[in-house]
Parts: structure tokens; C-alpha cells; sequence
């Protein structure tokens, strides 16, 4: 005991404080990465903010969050205090009363549908429009209330019914609470994006499973655009733009971009206001072919694992690099520019 006891006199509480503190931040970092990691696959989005961005909007988030929820506990209680000393003095709050009452009741779903929808605007690397988000925000916050008044009102009616097996029953109740509540945040990502790409919805069931030709033929149309729109002179596109122009689901150029890029096709680039990411050709234009697209696509990722060396592999890597030739010396193979 005394070891102990000299141990704690010893110990500096600013240091266990600060690491506390910095434990707390990076755990608060990591939940919002994984979520943003979330959000961005329902979204399709590859590429993850950078480190700097990350540390700024989830500040801002972490920030924000509090301020709502200190205000609307004490706007409640200030408010529900004013009308019951106000009811004592005047006759007029007989009938007012009431309606402020209900009034107070709507500020919980207030705070939620607010901070849903500033999640649901920061969240995702990308532009979300204001509309998609609010929609998300009061759909999903007001399906987490009915949630959270039944979870209260089931964990009292376990606590009356029987007070030693009804504590034991808090436990699972709030993960199952927990599971509950995540999925219906994703459920609001979903609706956020399904109302920003309604028109190219109709289609969003069969872009998982569009085969590697017709993946090959969207890539070249989307290249081809790129290289037009560059030599034109015009703005990068962003994803929206392309998606809008070509008529292509917004996912499935997600995923095109994506590894046009990763192949050195295209460049990413910031849009003026710096909100979006948008895309234009990262090599010579006039030197752009089909072939290139195809090559540059085929030869993206790892080619360095062992397998077992044999004749017929030997034969089969000659006879692909002999098709690659014969494209490469097709008229067929047509510069992007010229089509």
C-alpha cells in the first residue's frame, strides 16, 4: 500500500492528463476516419481526403457536435423552466402552454436532423448537394429517435419487470442500440446519394456486374471526352460533369476515373472553388491512342509474382505480346483526337 501510495504522490498528473488527451484525439481521429472510409464506399469514392483536410473537417466536426448538444439541453431546459413559471403568473400560457411544450419536444429532432446533415454534406470526398444532405439528415435523425425512445422505454420496462436480469440486459440492448443506430447512418449515405443520382439510378443495380469489355469501352469513351474537352481548352471535368455528359452511373465513372488515374492517364486537379475533384488527360494529347488506353489499363497493378515457369507460358506471354503489336499497328488504333 505505501508503494502505491508513493507511486500516485509521484506520479504528474499533467502528463497522464496529456496523454490522455492524445489518445482521446486519435481515437476520435480513427472513428472518423472509418466512417468517412464508409461513407466514401457508398459513394464509390476511391481516394481518401488528405491528411491536412482530415485534420480540418474533423475538427470542425468534433467541434460542432458539442456546441448542438450543449444548446439544445439547455434551450430545453430553460424553455420547459420559463413556461411553468409563466403558467403560475398568467392565464394567457393556459393556452399557450401546450404548443411550447410540443415546441421543445421538436428540438431534439432538430439538433439531429442538423448534425446529420453537416455529416452527410463533410463526410464523403466529395460535393454533396445541400438538398441530398438535409433529406438524409431528417430521414435517418428521425428514424434514430423512434430508435432511441423505444431502446429507453424497453430498457425501463426490463428494469421494472425485474431489476437484476434487466441490468444484465443493458449491455446487449445498447450494442444492439449501437448496430442499430450505424446502420441507419449508412441508410442516410445511401439516400444522400440515391437523390443526388436519381436520374441514373434506374441503371445502379446493373453497374456492379458490367463486364470487363463494356468496362474497356465506358474507359475509352470517358478518355476520349477528357482529351476533347482538353483540346477545346476548356475546365477539367469533375465526376458529376462526366457522368451528366456520357449518361454513364455516377459509380461506375467513379470507379473508371479511379483507375485512369492510377494508370497515368489522367491527372486529378481542384476545381475553382477547390470543393471537387476534377480530371483532365496527363499525357500528350496528340499522342493519346486507343491502344495506349488499353495497354496502359491491362498493365496497371502488380505483374511481379512468381509462378511456376513452363514452355506454355512462355508461349502464351509471346503470342499476347504478338496481339499487342498487331492493335498497336492497326488502322484501327485511331488517336483519341482524331475520333
Amino acid at each position: 500500500m505505501t508503494f502505491a501510495h508513493n507511486m500516485l504522490e509521484n506520479t504528474k498528473g499533467g502528463m497522464i492528463a496529456g496523454i490522455g488527451i492524445v489518445i482521446l484525439f486519435w481515437s476520435v481521429m480513427k472513428v472518423l476516419g472509418n466512417i468517412e472510409a464508409s461513407f466514401n464506399d457508398v459513394w464509390n469514392i476511391k481516394r481518401p481526403r488528405s491528411i491536412l483536410r482530415k485534420f480540418s473537417d474533423y475538427l470542425s466536426i468534433m467541434l460542432i457536435s458539442p456546441v448542438f448538444i450543449i444548446i439544445s439541453s439547455s434551450l430545453n431546459v430553460f424553455i420547459t423552466s420559463y413556461i411553468a413559471h409563466a403558467a403560475e403568473n398568467g392565464e394567457i400560457m393556459e393556452y399557450f402552454g401546450p404548443a411550447l411544450l410540443v415546441l421543445v419536444k421538436f428540438v431534439p429532432y432538430l439538433l439531429i436532423w442538423t448534425l446529420l446533415t453537416v455529416i452527410y454534406l463533410m463526410m464523403p470526398n466529395t460535393k454533396v448537394k445541400f438538398g441530398s444532405g438535409l433529406l438524409a439528415g431528417v430521414i435517418a435523425g428521425t428514424l434514430l429517435q423512434i430508435l432511441q425512445w423505444g431502446y429507453i422505454n424497453f430498457q425501463v420496462v426490463l428494469s421494472n419487470y425485474n431489476a437484476i436480469y434487466g441490468s444484465f440486459a443493458a449491455l446487449p440492448l445498447l450494442l444492439i442500440w449501437l448496430r442499430i443506430s450505424w446502420l441507419i447512418i449508412l441508410f442516410g449515405a445511401e439516400i444522400s446519394f440515391a437523390k443526388q443520382n436519381v436520374h441514373h439510378y434506374e441503371f445502379e443495380a446493373d453497374s456492379q456486374n458490367i463486364s470487363p469489355a463494356y468496362k474497356r469501352l465506358l474507359s475509352l469513351i470517358t478518355s476520349h471526352l477528357l482529351v476533347q474537352n482538353f483540346a477545346k481548352g476548356k475546365h477539367a471535368l469533375t465526376t458529376a460533369e462526366i457522368s451528366k455528359e456520357l449518361e454513364i452511373p455516377i459509380r461506375i465513372v467513379r470507379t473508371i476515373l479511379f483507375e485512369l488515374h492510377e494508370a497515368g492517364i489522367i491527372s486529378e486537379t481542384r476545381t475553382e472553388s477547390e470543393k471537387e475533384s476534377a480530371f483532365q488527360p496527363a499525357k500528350d494529347i496528340h499522342k493519346i491512342t486507343i491502344q495506349d488506353i488499353i495497354e496502359a489499363l491491362d498493365n496497371n497493378g502488380i505483374d511481379s509474382i512468381k509462378i511456376k515457369i513452363s514452355e506454355q507460358k512462355r508461349i502464351i506471354s509471346e503470342s499476347l505480346v504478338k496481339f499487342n503489336d498487331i492493335l498497336k499497328n492497326s488502322e484501327a488504333n485511331k488517336l483519341l483526337m482524331e475520333i
